[in-house]
């Protein structure tokens, strides 16, 4: 029972990093392109960069933070639901 409280509050650590990295996506795109300036989402770190004059590039460093940060605060979210849950069930 804990295993699974522990992975639904992994998942939804995961879901909500991937819908916040989802919106910053969606802001980038609604943006006007420019020709001397550059555009990106990414959060918390940025993940892609595009510009007229600097062509596009995946940023692998914010990339892998970005991963290592959600995989992170997915764990902590896990860990904390499995507390909260034991405590109500146990009661």
């Amino acid at each position: 029972m804990r295993l699974r409280i522990f992975t639904v509050g992994f998942t939804i650590g995961l879901l909500l990093f991937w819908l916040a990295n989802f919106v910053s996506y969606n802001r980038m795109i609604r943006e006007p392109v420019l020709t001397d300036a550059t555009i990106g989402f990414g959060f918390p770190c940025r993940l892609y960069m595009s510009g007229g004059f600097t062509g596009e590039s995946i940023l692998w460093g914010g990339l892998i933070v970005d991963v290592l940060i959600a995989t992170c605060c997915s764990v902590i979210l896990g860990l904390v639901a499995g507390v909260v849950f034991k405590k109500r069930v146990s009661r």
